[in-house]
């Protein structure tokens, strides 16, 4: 008899991370876990180490919660603790204790570059034509159209800078 499948393939492949935490002594407190889907899709290693856990313990598939780490995402370690926002998602492994030295002692092979982009760009035509007539209106000459500057988002996720 042949299996047929309906509706979607799961997209994470773990539990919740407070199944993990509530299961572990102190709330996980020192104990590293990685969000699976991040190890599939990038080369770096990605892993928190859980520094603090307070699960809703009125919930009572202990989904919800706060959880605060120590966050390596890609190779790259992060300032301080970070809130971990994403503990809902069944996505989580944690990592046992004879295998966390593979995850801290793999050192990146070389830093993720910046994306460099312009200060400014030009307007798109349409948009510019009616720039330079409304400048032309309030009786200013236009020698050539003016710049759009660009407004980029800052954030620790964020891996544009300028080229000035």
């Amino acid at each position: 008899m042949t299996v047929k499948y309906i509706g979607r393939k799961a997209t994470y492949q773990g539990k919740f991370l407070f199944h993990l935490l509530c299961n572990s002594r102190d709330f996980g407190k020192g104990r590293m876990v990685i969000r699976d889907s991040f190890n599939k899709r990038y080369p770096e290693p990605s892993y928190f180490i859980i520094h603090r856990a307070e699960p809703d313990m009125t919930d009572p598939q202990l989904k919800k919660g706060t959880a605060w780490a120590t966050k390596v995402f890609r190779g790259e370690k992060y300032d301080g603790q970070q809130k971990i926002e994403a503990g809902f998602r069944p996505d989580w492994r944690l990592v046992p204790k004879h295998f966390e030295y593979k995850y801290l002692n793999i050192e990146s092979t070389s830093p993720r570059m910046y994306n460099e982009v312009p200060y400014t760009v030009r307007f798109p035509p349409l948009f510019e034509d009616m720039v330079v007539q409304a400048i032309k209106d309030s009786g200013q000459e236009v020698t050539s159209p003016p710049p759009l500057k660009l407004v980029l988002n800052t954030g620790s996720n964020n891996r544009i800078k300028t080229s000035e």
